[in-house]
């Protein structure tokens, strides 16, 4: 009987140990801020002159994609994939 409830109570320990993963908030994937369960955005800072070396590497069409926020610039336009 000792060894009944000594098995009882490690099982109940156990268990309330163990956290569940909660369910995502409604109409989120598993890799998004859920923001239902007090999760916040993290908004980084630009390292210094970040402006200026993209602009730099989007007019020499260095990775366009990421570079160049407004818009292709007409040089890169047959070298970008993206452009019909």
């Amino acid at each position: 009987m000792k060894k009944l409830i000594i098995a009882v109570l490690i099982a109940n320990l156990t268990s309330c140990a163990i956290e569940l993963p909660r369910p995502l908030c409604p109409g989120t994937r598993d890799y998004d801020v859920q923001v239902c369960r007090g999760e916040k955005h993290r908004v980084l800072s630009n390292f210094p002159f970040e402006a200026q070396q993209r602009a730099r590497k989007c007019d020499q069409c260095i990775d366009i994609e990421n570079n160049c926020y407004h818009g292709v610039p007409p040089q890169c336009r047959p070298q970008w994939q993206g452009y019909r």
